[in-house]
């Protein structure tokens, strides 16, 4: 197979627009995936309060439920990816280690979002893909804007109160565990797409440690949107949902020292759990091993909840 990446870069008012997108006409449907290993799947889609509209995917239950089972009162989960990623990335593995079919056959009905601009939300009430309107937008816009985000992680009487947190989701070295095969099935839907923000957004941390803002626009326009040189650092002590946060040292992404730095903002951590020192930033979906080294465990965690 031949991997094309499709790179697509607007100057727009000064202001270079990325998207990346794999071969997803030559890749299997994400609806066959789930349904071919025997699992139900439904799609949604939905609009946001600044025009996105949204897929979300729905496994309902498990495949060893009977068909026409009802879905209500069962626990609901929201598994979100990361950046220039999809909700493909918690099926591709298989039912034995896709974190997505390992909650289904535990008893959640489980939903799988994708963010803007990746590709299964590439639609917009006003905007084409093609234009800066489209990609302007960070996390910020992500958090604040989804509904779908807030729903889940505000309404505890329907989420069952764990907002569950995977610290991991480009890599570290090592890999232990990661299975070519799988990684090679992964080809066709990574990387799904970002805007060149989000990736700026993340940059930014780098260049302002110990600090997790709002974008930074420049002193100028700084003083214009926040009425201050230096963007507002999100209120993470106001975060109250039980977090449980699993990672890596071997992450070139998530930096230790950046997981202490959560740890003291958080004020409701459950759990922190140093897995396999070598598992790298993909391991956490992809790792052949991830099952054992950390998913039994937040399963295990998430029943009390």
């Amino acid at each position: 197979m031949v991997l094309k990446i499709v790179v697509l870069m607007y100057f727009v008012n000064g202001f270079i627009i990325l998207g990346l997108a794999g071969p997803f006409d030559k890749a299997k449907k994400i609806n066959d995936v789930v349904e071919d290993y025997g699992y139900p799947f439904e799609i949604y889609n939905l609009g946001t309060e600044d025009g996105y509209i949204l897929q979300i995917h729905n496994i309902p239950f498990g495949r060893n439920v009977l068909k026409g089972s009802p879905k209500n009162n069962k626990p609901v989960v929201l598994v979100m990816h990361g950046n220039l990623g999809s909700s493909a990335d918690w099926v591709v593995t298989g039912p034995s280690n896709g974190l997505a079919f390992l909650l289904a056959d535990s008893g959640y009905d489980v939903w799988l979002g994708n963010n803007r601009g990746n590709t299964y939300s590439k639609n917009h009430t006003m905007f084409l893909e093609t234009s800066y309107g489209f990609w302007d937008f960070s996390w910020h816009e992500m958090g604040i804007q989804q509904v779908f985000t807030k729903k889940f992680c505000e309404d505890i009487s329907f989420t069952k109160p764990l907002c569950f947190m995977v610290i991991s989701s480009v890599s570290g070295q090592g890999g232990a565990g990661q299975n070519t095969t799988i990684l090679a099935g992964l080809l066709p839907y990574f990387p799904a797409g970002c805007s060149t923000k989000q990736l700026l957004h993340f940059g930014f941390g780098f260049e302002n440690p110990n600090t997790f803002r709002q974008y930074d626009y420049g002193v100028a326009k700084n003083l214009i949107k926040y009425k201050s040189v230096t963007p507002p650092e999100y209120p993470l002590e106001k975060v109250t949902v039980p977090v449980a946060i699993y990672h890596g040292t071997n992450d070139f992404l998530v930096d230790p020292k950046d997981i202490a730095l959560l740890e003291n903002k958080l004020k409701n951590i459950v759990r922190v759990s140093i897995c396999n020192a070598s598992l790298n930033h993909f391991d956490f979906n992809y790792g052949s091993n991830i099952r054992m080294e950390a998913y039994n465990d937040a399963l295990k965690l998430m029943e009390g909840y």
